[in-house]
């Protein structure tokens, strides 16, 4: 069934600015040379994904995350990649932090709970919120809409 959706997708060319751009942050990342090992952040960000954002969510520590977020990016220039599993992991860690931003936004946007979306500030379902969350990157910055 997918697969035949994707034949009727028309191919999209990339920018050439956008490739350019990737390719930079690639090369900056592979010339950091810090001290500070990447797995180090990563298990930081996951524990603080899993301790704040999992289960029962609050504007209190879903607000916490973030912050807790931003300064692991805001470190992330004194990481170490001169390993190849470093490389990888810097990567990662990079996509995770972009994941975990949007996964935080999207939580906080929505003021209600609804499936496994448990707000503790926000116990009750609310029917105005029978819709969809949307979340586009523009630039360095996360956009929200409803749907």
């Amino acid at each position: 069934m997918a697969a035949q959706e994707m034949q009727h997708l028309k191919h999209c060319e990339l920018p050439e600015t956008e490739i350019k751009g990737e390719i930079e942050r690639l090369k900056e990342i592979q010339n950091l040379n810090g001290h500070i090992d990447v797995t180090e952040f990563k298990s930081q960000l996951k524990e603080t994904m899993w301790r704040e954002t999992i289960v029962i969510r609050t504007e209190e520590k879903l607000k916490g995350a973030l912050n807790k977020i931003n300064d692991l990016e805001n470190q992330f220039k004194f990481c170490g990649t001169q390993k190849y599993q470093q490389l990888i992991c810097a990567l990662e860690f990079q996509n995770l932090i972009e994941v975990g931003r949007a996964i935080i936004l999207a939580a906080l946007h929505r003021r209600e709970s609804r499936g496994s979306h448990y707000r503790e500030d926000f116990p009750q379902l609310d029917p105005s919120w029978n819709k969809k969350i949307l979340l586009r990157k523009q630039n360095e910055n996360i956009s929200i809409f409803e749907e």
